[in-house]
């Protein structure tokens, strides 16, 4: 790694330029370009033969940083949608009070606030491995917890971006209001700082190689064991037994079903910490919490009957 001062020291510039700046789908306030050096003044970073771990450590933090960007824009999307939803009449009352739009908003509420539970708990483990106080198997989880929480937040994102289009009609495709541009903001994240192919690949290096799917069982089972039994405790505990089975299958299987297999499995380790967090958050704080936990795991693992009138419904005049 180097250090490229824009001007040499005698404050000339530093034979470098920018070739051309990007026209980018989104983020155009952050100029893109590329650099060309011809024989610009540059200062080694640190221990020369080590540039490629320094960017790999580096990583990890701008993924956590994708990810918070990510439910930044989860947040925006949905206060976006909900005011509309409040100040839109139709049929002689806000759409707020509609059924179809009520549970739609309630879901959103549920998703954003145990993904911003999840990206934390994550922040409070990379804290612990970065101050070097974090065991082996921690500093294997969280890069894990890293890789599965950046590419569900990051997807999210576009997902709620589209959401409060909808919720805008057709007002929400037209530029005068802000939802075209968090939708193409949002889309960005899936490619920043890992693809969620990149990503897949994180997840086979570190079941292959670190055993990680038995120190994520094993965490999570002992999160579980420290909740107070119930419904949800159950629908979670039920789910964690059928994606560690799912986890030692993938752990002996050839190198082509890993492939294929590493995105939709990372979506369920996804949802299952983020269930345990939910869970976590509900026994600790109660009240609303308790609420949007018992909508996210509804709403996540399909939990309700056909018929039975569901949890967003229900908990939405608590949540909203």
């Amino acid at each position: 790694m180097f250090a490229v001062p824009w001007n040499s020291e005698d404050g000339k510039p530093n034979n470098l330029r920018i070739r051309r700046l990007k026209d980018k789908l989104g983020v155009r306030s952050v100029p893109s370009g590329e650099v060309e050096f011809d024989g610009a003044v540059a200062y080694v970073v640190g221990d020369e033969t080590r540039g490629f771990y320094y960017m790999m450590e580096a990583l990890n933090l701008s993924r956590i940083c994708n990810a918070v960007a990510s439910i930044g824009i989860m947040k925006r999307a949905y206060q976006e949608a909900r005011q509309y939803a409040e100040a839109r009449h139709a049929y002689g009352q806000s759409l707020l009070r509609l059924p179809m739009i009520r549970q739609t908003l309630a879901g959103l509420k549920a998703k954003l606030e145990v993904e911003v539970a999840a990206v934390f708990d994550l922040i409070h483990l990379y804290d612990k491995v970065a101050a070097g106080e974090a065991s082996s198997n921690e500093v294997i989880l969280h890069r894990l917890y890293i890789a599965i929480l950046k590419k569900e937040s990051a997807e999210m994102a576009i997902h709620f971006s589209h959401e409060a289009i909808e919720m805008h009609g057709g007002n929400g495709y037209i530029e005068d209001f802000v939802t075209p541009r968090l939708l193409r903001d949002a889309q960005v994240l899936t490619v920043w700082e890992g693809t969620a192919n990149v990503l897949g690949q994180e997840l086979i290096r570190l079941v292959n190689k670190f055993s990680a799917h038995e120190l994520f069982i094993e965490a999570m089972e002992s999160k579980l064991d420290s909740l107070k039994s119930g419904e949800a405790v159950s629908i979670v505990r039920e789910q964690l037994t059928l994606v560690a089975h799912q986890l030692h299958e993938y752990a002996n299987a050839d190198a082509l079903i890993q492939q294929v297999e590493a995105k939709p499995l990372m979506q369920k380790l996804a949802y299952v910490y983020e269930s345990i967090v939910a869970l976590e958050w509900a026994q600790k704080y109660g009240g609303k919490y308790a609420d949007l936990a018992d909508i996210y795991i509804e709403d996540t693992w399909k939990a309700k009957s056909f018929g039975k009138q569901p949890k967003s419904i229900e908990f939405a005049e608590r949540v909203l």
